[in-house]
């Protein structure tokens, strides 16, 4: 039996389960082979597509878009730096003196890649990545990026269910931003952001950023899943503050905060909101700030320090009381207090009939204090006690 005589079905599965390089010497092997490995080849190398507004990156885009099978296959496109690579490089980008781009000329430079992004029928998920620091301001930035990605998405109008926000150096410089995009109402962002359903935001928080990010949060109410790394502390803990308190909280069924800070009573507030709607929850590296009504958040950085184990014990109370749905948690590297080195180290597990899940809790890990805790299963009311007395 020859390649060309298999069926289709048992050809995909022998291309599904093979290395890239395997991948390429069997389509390499016959046209016939080729066309019949299309589907998995495009699925595994064209699924996520990267673009640095670059005059190259467009051109790229705009060739996978006029293939008519690839095009089916993308589903994210990351606008992020690449090494060595200028954003928007190749094109001419004309700058007001106060430092947006100017309209005409961006929108000129961009109209190859919103018909790109028109003719990919399951794109819906993007990402505005910054991973290298940005020095010079004659150049485009991740800023200017980001304006140029949301006026695409507003005149494109298409449905965005996937949006994340990542900058690992520096913040968002809101001057770069169009005016119609710097404020927090509905309006600054994309028609289609009322599909949102996943959201990523990892940067560090300033004055002026913070009301955009809370809009970014807070305007989309169909938000299941939310992604939060935050810093500095006090605006870390201001921005869970409000968004604890918002009139209407989108059902998030999905929370992972990491390498933040907040207060313990909006931590627990924002938990008890979340309800019966809250099934994951990753708590990791996050410090409690005191709770002292008579220090403000202007001051917050000076208090961000780790306190008593039996503080994160009223958050698992809330946890068990106010969240009946939830199914999987995973707290790690939760900060405690110096004087709960003094206690011995809990350890505990919870085994089911079926022996099919457990709760580990280990308390000791130099040269600090930490807590780390997981645990997937219906008894989860019971292991968020366990641990609330464990902790006390």
């Amino acid at each position: 039996m020859s390649l060309n005589t298999l069926p289709p079905e048992l050809l995909e599965q022998i291309a599904l389960f093979t290395g890239t390089p395997e991948l390429f010497a069997l389509r390499l092997t016959c046209r016939d082979t080729q066309q019949r490995t299309l589907y998995t080849f495009s699925a595994r190398f064209f699924s996520s597509l990267g673009c640095d507004l670059s005059t190259s990156s467009v051109a790229r885009l705009d060739a996978i878009a006029s293939h008519g099978h690839l095009r089916e296959n993308v589903r994210s496109i990351c606008f992020a730096r690449r090494a060595g690579v200028s954003l928007g490089e190749g094109f001419v980008w004309e700058r007001y003196p106060w430092g947006t781009i100017k309209e005409e000329p961006a929108i000129r430079n961009t109209e190859r890649l919103r018909r790109s992004l028109l003719r990919f029928p399951h794109c819906d998920s993007f990402a505005v990545y910054a991973g290298y620091p940005e020095t010079s301001t004659a150049k485009l930035t991740t800023s200017d990026v980001l304006g140029v990605v949301l006026d695409l998405l507003n005149t494109t109008q298409l449905p965005v269910r996937s949006f994340q926000l990542v900058y690992r150096s520096g913040s968002i410089d809101m001057r770069r931003l169009p005016k119609t995009r710097r404020f927090s109402s509905a309006s600054m962002l994309p028609n289609g952001w009322s599909a949102l359903r996943t959201m990523q935001l990892h940067q560090l928080v300033t004055v002026q950023t913070l009301p955009f990010l809370l809009g970014m949060a807070v305007h989309a109410p169909q938000l299941t899943s939310l992604s939060l790394r935050l810093a500095p502390a006090d605006l870390a803990g201001e921005f869970v503050y409000e968004l604890a308190r918002v009139e209407r909280l989108a059902p998030i069924t999905e929370l992972a905060i990491e390498h933040t800070a907040c207060r313990a009573e909006d931590l627990r507030l924002f938990l008890s909101r979340l309800g019966r709607s809250l099934s994951s929850l990753v708590l990791h590296n996050v410090c409690l700030l005191s709770s002292d009504s008579s220090i403000s958040f202007s001051t917050a950085a000076s208090v961000a320090v780790p306190i008593d184990l039996a503080t994160w014990a009223t958050v698992f109370h809330a946890l068990a009381q106010d969240c009946p749905r939830l199914q999987a948690v995973a707290f790690q590297e939760l900060s405690l207090s110096p004087s709960a080195r003094e206690r011995s180290p809990v350890s505990f597990r919870l085994d089911e009939r079926e022996n099919k899940t457990q709760c580990i809790c280990l308390q000791e890990r130099p040269p600090g204090q930490v807590l780390g805790v997981s645990y997937t299963g219906p008894e989860m009311t019971r292991a968020l006690t366990m641990l609330e007395s464990a902790v006390v």
